[in-house]
């Protein structure tokens, strides 16, 4: 008997494709109508966005992404350059306007955009979010844009980012966003849970729950699948699959033999049945974290083509694999997949990731797919290079918190690898010194504290060099700043003490003396911020350094406007502008300079300086993150003057 491997026709979903339909129309109307579409492994949530998809292909664009399954270290913006490719295709030529001042940020997720190396002194983090959704909006403009992101449950934390500024910046644009996930699977205090959480508070996500199937929609199910069934075997059925439609499909695949008695053996049920070739072909596959091309397949497999033909016709015609996007290989279910890996032996396993590391190393993959495989094939060695040079590469994408596992990851297997910093290309204390930084620029303080305080018990002062030793105080100094605990100033003071006298230091002097300035400001100690701005200024000109000028004056000219000292002040503050060449100490000084003004009662000045910053963070591809800040800067002379209506 011929048995289809799923139903033709979805069904038990009426209600729920209605749902979607109204929040496309309700998108349409400017309304935050965003789904989270959530439910367990196999309960039809990507099947539902199918069947949405084919509905509204003549009336929306649709985007889909998906977020692939690399354990603890995803890999960085996962279902981004899939949604980006296709933005960029339905807008045509007219994408590199729409894209506006930030688009060389597309390089970041979709390297095939430039010839040669990126240039990422041109590149600004904050840009790309901005970048991405002007493009949806533009695309939006003609015809509603539905993004779906299949997967949410292995999303990396710069994934969750990125969605977490479009949500809330195409607010009330005809974008749609669907989003799935197993929601039971959602660790308790994990960054998934935080993003569901935040969103849904905001109301930025509608959640869709899907249920199990009642005993009517799985008899529908399984008439679809092979006719009309008997009344005992359907609630045989219904009792075994729990209404679960996977399940029910897979209980089925066998219609003449007994039912499997646990759900390993209803997920191992099809593959059990399949020749030598089809099961090789089956296990090689499940050792990708995503679909996967023929042309590395048939690499790793290496029995032939024809043989290599016929073992995949037959793992598709008994339903576990299918061609994804015309040109790769997936599993019907991730489940499947799951299944089939974790069947494996511990030494096959480590065998087919070693396998997969090194024909990537052969190609080119990128950093985290091979710390991903080497760290699954038990090579110590190997997960550590990788997973150190995935950080950097997380990081240059500015995917700090996917940065941050990776660094982790490295972090775990030092202690593995004899002479790890040659193994690593640093040495341990930079490494941590790194690793802290990409923590902190992640948001997690507490963490970043912990790992400079480890570096720093670990450094030994007497044979350090003094500036390692400078920066890792200053380091430690920023963290507990940024959590808001006191200590700042005495790290600070210590650090200037380990490279007093040292001429070769006079930049990172200059730098820890601003910063050490700016903790005196914001403490009302302002004799003591103007005469260490006053040291740092003296310094940063000693070495040319206009951006250490351009922030010293900065300081200089708060803190002597609060002592009452304006014309001074003022006079700051131009040396500071004179000094800013370069787009962030133009922005700083537009900032702090509204805001000055604006405390002193000249508040046409006021909005005319924030004016011109945000027109400046416009053109920077920077509106919706600095730029918000100075039109905040409007806000409050702009009602003093009565013209709030502005």
């Amino acid at each position: 008997m011929s048995l289809a491997t799923a139903s033709p026709a979805m069904v038990g979903r009426d209600a729920e494709l209605a749902c979607l339909d109204d929040a496309l129309r309700r998108a349409e109307a400017g309304e935050a109508a965003s789904q989270l579409i959530g439910g367990e492994a196999g309960i039809g949530k990507s099947r539902l966005t199918s069947e949405f998809r084919r509905s509204v292909a003549g009336r929306a664009t649709v985007l889909t992404g998906w977020c692939l399954d690399y354990g603890s270290t995803p890999a960085p913006y996962g279902p981004l350059p899939a949604i980006l490719r296709g933005v960029l295709d339905a807008l045509g030529d007219a994408a590199d306007e729409a894209a506006g001042p930030g688009r060389d940020a597309l390089q970041l997720l979709l390297p095939e955009r430039t010839a040669g190396p990126i240039d990422r002194s041109a590149i600004r983090p904050e840009g790309l979010g901005e970048t991405i959704a002007n493009l949806l909006e533009a695309a939006a403009a003609t015809r509603p844009v539905v993004v779906i992101v299949e997967d949410l449950h292995w999303a990396d934390a710069a994934t969750l980012s990125m969605l977490s500024f479009l949500l809330r910046a195409l607010a009330g644009r005809p974008v749609l966003f669907l989003l799935t996930c197993r929601v039971d699977e959602v660790r308790r205090g994990g960054s998934i849970r935080t993003f569901l959480a935040e969103a849904e508070r905001a109301r930025l996500l509608e959640r869709l729950s899907l249920a199990r199937l009642d005993t009517v929609a799985v008899r529908d199910l399984v008439f679809g699948l092979r006719g009309a069934v008997d009344d005992a075997e359907l609630a045989h059925l219904v009792e075994r699959s729990e209404g679960v439609p996977f399940f029910v499909e897979e209980l089925l695949c066998k219609p003449e033999g007994p039912l499997p008695d646990t759900l390993r053996d209803v997920l191992l049920a099809r593959f059990d049945s399949l020749g030598d070739d089809a099961r090789r072909i089956v296990r090689l596959a499940s050792g990708a974290e995503g679909p996967l091309a023929h042309e590395p397949l048939a690499e790793l497999f290496a029995g032939g083509d024809d043989r290599l033909d016929d073992a995949l016709r037959e793992t598709m015609t008994a339903g576990i694999l299918t061609i994804r996007d015309g040109e790769a290989y997936g599993f019907r279910h991730a489940l499947l997949r799951e299944a089939v890996h974790d069947d494996l032996l511990p030494g096959e396993r480590a065998r087919l990731h070693r396998s997969y590391a090194e024909l990537l190393e052969r190609t080119g993959g990128s950093e985290a797919a091979l710390a991903y495989h080497w760290h699954q094939a038990r090579d110590a060695p190997r997960a550590l290079a990788a997973s150190v040079c995935a950080m950097q590469q997380a990081k240059n994408a500015y995917a700090f918190s996917t940065a941050a596992r990776f660094g982790e990851l490295a972090l775990e297997l030092w202690d593995q690898v004899p002479d790890a910093g040659a193994v690593a290309g640093t040495e341990r204390i930079a490494f941590l010194a790194r690793l802290g930084s990409i923590l902190r620029n992640g948001g997690d303080g507490e963490r970043a504290l912990a790992v400079v305080s480890l570096a720093l018990d670990e450094l030994d002062p007497a044979t350090a060099e003094p500036a390692v030793h400078a920066r890792l105080l200053r380091d430690r100094a920023l963290y507990l700043q940024n959590l808001g605990r006191h200590g700042t100033v005495p790290l600070l003071t210590k650090a200037l003490e380990v490279i007093d006298g040292d001429p070769g230091e006079a930049q990172l002097r200059a730098t820890l003396l601003n910063f050490l300035g700016g903790r005196h400001l914001t403490g009302a100690r302002l004799e003591q911020a103007v005469a260490t701005a006053d040291e740092a200024y003296r310094l940063a000109e000693t070495v040319d350094s206009e951006t250490a000028m351009s922030v010293a004056a900065n300081l200089r000219g708060c803190a002597r406007v609060h002592l009452g000292q304006v014309t001074a002040g003022l006079a700051d503050f131009r040396l500071s502008w004179e000094h800013a060449v370069d787009h962030d100490s133009q922005l700083r000084h537009r900032v702090n300079y509204a805001d000055t003004l604006n405390l002193l009662g000249r508040f046409r000045e006021a909005v005319e300086v924030a004016e011109l910053g945000v027109a400046h963070s416009r053109t920077l591809g920077v509106e919706r993150a600095t730029g918000s800040v100075l039109s905040h800067n409007m806000v409050e002379p702009l009602i003093e003057l009565g013209e709030i209506d502005r």
